[in-house]
């Protein structure tokens, strides 16, 4: 059985999450599949030969078996120096760059011809299957002895980034192939027997991140066996180079996860260029989006000729959230959005007064997410739902209650670790009072609830204290005032904490754990304080000096190492495989993964600490989580009455043709370019299926949808 591990995530390094994984690989549902790999014997798949040795006599293959690959004349004679009969003369001095020393032949490229197409996603390149060749300058890197297998892919020569990379390539003459194998040469456990498209002549080959060396060159060992009995060995050579791509961050931290036709766009403008568009939504075409119009979701009812009652409502604000999560091409402002929504916590499961309040929250935080902090802060003090939520609306001159004040100190502005004490919190309650929410009849939907059926903030001059207050961790006494002016007091302290410097460090360190590292790099950190200071809180310039900084790229530890949550696991599942609600069908769809991140530990319905939910992956690494979120994610991918996803078209469009190909690319933006052999190889497998090799020319969905199933449980899919 395949052990699972990844190189980032210590959940994956130990026994006890290989045994959780296990166990969910098992239960997802008709999506299960067997993982054993049995290697097949040496001798049974390959044969010896091919290259003349000194000291070695020619192989001859039995009687019957073709024509011997190498035909030599006895005796030969291997001394140095080497004498090369004609026509191939090769005389000193022979200079062979370092880059790709030791090719097979000894032979410098004249004018290799190889087959190569513009790049495209996993460093593969679009086009008519890479049937136009270019000719690569004289001198350029060492040519194999034949030209009967082309990489496509990777020149001979080139650099595979240090997380590894998928070796797309062609072999002329498909009809006449008996067999194909890939090994990388010194590395035990690493050959490969590789299906070849029978068309094109596609393969794959896959050269995983952990069989890779800085500064050591990677030699790949092909063997071509043809149906006549003759055989080719060349050996292909990569250089080693850190990814410095941002293409996994970008695809698996400011978005919920890659489409196909996100992760090409990423590697066509380049990371930078990317982030710049997605700070500045408004120009963002969203279109597509827009047209679902998923507004109609809240008005989904049990029964279409009644109002929608409370508890239905509740499910289909989450059916919003989670469709513009997935289906908006402002990736990067739904991010922040959840992250504020979650920063501002409220609930509202037991308040039937606010039936739309929450929902009305969202788009406001939506609105201001690249905004100033000072704007998000006074949006969530003025909210009416967080006046309910945490019992400001009690809080009068002569009975204060302290919970919102509390929060807004330790949750919401300067941190627990902000200074304050007792006596900070109860003058903060103090001048707060006062502050507090009315209910009113909300036109828009027909709930079927009481007339009062929504909240919003009011100030009530008659519950505010309106002696003065010194809240001592600020220096600062607030005259007290009356009537209506009595709310300039909260106004005023909300504009003093909304910049202080503990705000600044506290929120900026949550800011930093959600797009870079749960441990908060102290650089990172107080990047983020001096822009803060520099803009006034501007949350689009922090953002830009975080993700824009050369070394949240170019540092390899950061990338893989977060866990998504199951929200974010959720809507990467949907975004990944490309699932759409069926018309109709929306409900159940919907519903499906509702219950996915509800009974992952992420209901947002029921979640009443105001908190809010934890970001760091220890927090979601549990086995029942776990658990939950891949035996749901099997749920809904064989719920497909309630959806339409072409499968099959996912490979197809993007011209992967063999398992290991269609392995390398569903693996490739799902993970952003982060898997492992391992887990290639199972994927693989899966593909492969009884008869051992992928026919795209036939209806393979099922294998497909089998092979989607198995990513998304796999450990790397599990990761940011």
């Amino acid at each position: 059985m395949i052990k699972f591990a990844s190189g980032n995530a210590n959940f994956a390094r130990n026994s006890a999450g290989r045994a959780i994984l296990s166990i969910l690989l098992a239960g997802v549902s008709t999506l299960t599949v067997a993982m054993t790999v049995t290697a097949i014997p040496a001798a049974a798949q390959f044969r010896p030969g091919g290259l003349i040795r000194p000291g070695t006599p020619p192989v001859v293959p039995p009687p019957g078996t073709g024509t011997p690959p190498v035909v030599v004349t006895p005796p030969v004679v291997v001394t140095p120096p080497v004498v090369v009969t004609p026509p191939v003369v090769v005389t000193p001095p022979v200079i062979i760059p370092p880059t790709v020393a030791g090719c097979v032949t000894g032979q410098t490229s004249s004018a290799q011809t190889v087959l190569a197409r513009p790049i495209r996603q996993n460093g593969f390149r679009p086009g008519n299957g890479g049937r136009n060749p270019v000719a690569i300058p004289p001198g350029t890197g060492c040519a194999p002895p034949s030209t009967n297998i082309l990489m496509t892919s990777f020149s001979n020569g080139a650099s595979l980034p240090n997380t590894g990379a998928p070796l797309l390539g062609r072999v002329t003459a498909p009809t006449t192939v008996r067999s194909l194998t890939g090994e990388i040469v010194g590395v035990a456990g690493s050959l490969r027997s590789l299906q070849v498209e029978p068309t094109g002549g596609q393969f794959a080959f896959f050269v995983a991140g952990e069989n890779m060396r800085p500064g050591v060159t990677t030699r790949v060992k092909m063997v071509l066996e043809r149906t006549d009995g003759t055989r080719e060995e060349p050996i292909f050579q990569f250089g080693h180079a850190d990814d410095t791509s941002g293409i996994a961050l970008a695809l698996n931290r400011v978005s919920f996860g890659a489409t196909p036709a996100l992760a090409a766009r990423v590697k066509q403008i380049g990371f930078q260029a990317y982030i710049e568009e997605q700070l500045d939504p408004l120009k963002i075409n969203d279109a597509a989006f827009a047209a679902m119009n998923t507004d109609a979701l809240l008005s989904l009812a049990p029964d279409p000729t009644k109002p929608v009652p409370y508890w239905k409502f509740e499910e289909n604000k989450d059916f919003v959230r989670f469709a513009t999560a997935a289906y908006s091409n402002k990736q990067l402002l739904e991010v922040m959005t959840n992250f504020w929504e979650n920063h501002f916590w409220t609930r509202t499961e037991d308040a039937f007064r606010a039936t739309n309040a929450n929902h009305d929250e969202n788009i406001k935080y939506r609105q201001l997410a690249f905004g100033t902090f000072r704007d998000l802060l006074f949006a969530s003090a003025k909210n009416g739902l967080m006046m309910d939520f945490l019992d400001n609306n009690t809080s009068r001159a002569n009975s204060i209650n302290e919970n919102y004040a509390r929060e807004l100190l330790e949750l919401h502005t300067v941190g627990v670790n902000g200074g304050y004490g007792d006596a900070d919190v109860f003058a903060v309650a103090r001048i707060l009072t006062g502050w507090s929410y009315e209910q009113f009849t909300d036109p828009r939907f027909p709930f079927d609830v009481p007339a009062e059926s929504n909240v919003r903030f009011i100030f009530e001059p008659t519950r505010h204290d309106t002696t003065s207050k010194t809240v001592p961790f600020l220096t600062r006494t607030f005259i007290g005032r009356s009537g209506a002016d009595g709310v300039k007091e909260g106004e005023e302290l909300l504009e003093i904490l909304a910049n202080h410097p503990k705000t600044r460090e506290f929120v900026c360190g949550k800011i930093v754990a959600l797009l870079v590292s749960d441990a908060k790099p102290a650089s990172f950190v107080q990047r983020c304080v001096a822009t803060w200071g520099s803009t006034n809180g501007n949350i689009g310039q922090i953002l830009r000096t975080i993700l824009l900084a050369a070394d949240y790229r170019a540092d390899a530890s950061l990338a893989g190492t977060k866990v998504k949550t199951p929200f974010e696991y959720g809507v990467g599942l949907v975004r990944h495989a490309g699932l759409r609600a069926k018309a109709g069908r929306e409900q159940g769809f919907y519903s499906e993964l509702r219950n996915l991140h509800n009974f992952s530990g992420q209901n947002f319905a029921e979640f009443g600490v105001p908190t809010g939910f934890p970001e760091a992956a220890s927090s979601w690494m549990g086995a029942a989580s776990l658990l939950s979120r891949g035996r749901r994610a099997g749920s809904v991918l064989t719920s497909d009455g309630n959806y339409s996803a072409d499968y099959q078209g996912l490979a197809v469009s993007a011209n992967m043709l063999t398992a290991e190909a269609v392995a390398s690319y569903l693996l490739g933006y799902m993970t952003g370019d982060r898997y492992r052999q391992e887990e290639f190889d199972s994927v693989v497998s899966v593909l492969k299926g009884a008869d051992g090799r992928l026919d795209m020319s036939m209806d393979q969905k099922a294998r497909i949808r089998r092979a989607i199933g198995l990513i998304v449980v796999l450990p790397s899919y599990q990761l940011q």
